[in-house]
């Protein structure tokens, strides 16, 4: 899942994997800003979203895995 920014540079992106350590390499990336749900508030991630695009709407972004 992903959303472009509002002034196309930036895509705002969920990743969703079985198991964490297919994410090593953008947790350690230091030029990606990274949230983890259930770690991060929900309020925390929506404030940083919404700097890049307005009207972030956090009940329409993401994966809903079964």
């Amino acid at each position: 899942m992903h959303v472009t920014s509002d002034d196309g540079k930036f895509a705002l992106v969920e990743y969703v994997a079985k198991d964490r350590s297919a994410f090593a390499a953008i947790l350690n990336d230091k030029q990606v800003r990274v949230f983890v749900k259930g770690k991060d508030k929900q309020s925390d991630i929506e404030a940083e979203l919404k700097k890049y695009k307005k009207n972030f709407d956090w009940n329409k972004f993401g994966l809903v895995m079964p």
